[in-house]
């Protein structure tokens, strides 16, 4: 996960626009190359990798060394994971206004 979360780090220097970038990684086909079954559109999988990484750094934080819950502290603070955070914020603030409609 580190791993991952470093290299998106990089797209996203190297990057005009980093949340058209990552946005890109969550297109239909982009995600038709991880090879699972259909689990939905990008809100859906937004929050569903939002959870799984959350909850991956969570359990990592309890079991993992000193060094190792270093590097899963700045893993959340990653930009990738920043950018995460927000569009699902943004995507359950969209949620509760129209509900309030």
């Amino acid at each position: 996960l580190v791993t991952m979360l470093r290299r998106m780090e990089k797209m996203a220097e190297q990057s005009v626009d980093p949340g058209k970038a990552f946005n890109d990684l969550l297109s239909s086909s982009a995600v038709s190359q991880w090879g699972l079954p259909r689990i939905g559109g990008r809100k859906v999988i937004k929050r569903k990798l939002y959870g799984r990484i959350t909850a991956y750094i969570r359990t990592g934080l309890k079991k993992a060394s000193k060094e190792s819950k270093e590097e899963l502290n700045m893993a959340s603070e990653s930009p990738f994971v920043t950018w995460l955070s927000s569009e699902c914020n943004a995507i359950e603030g969209a949620k509760k206004q129209h509900q309030k409609s």
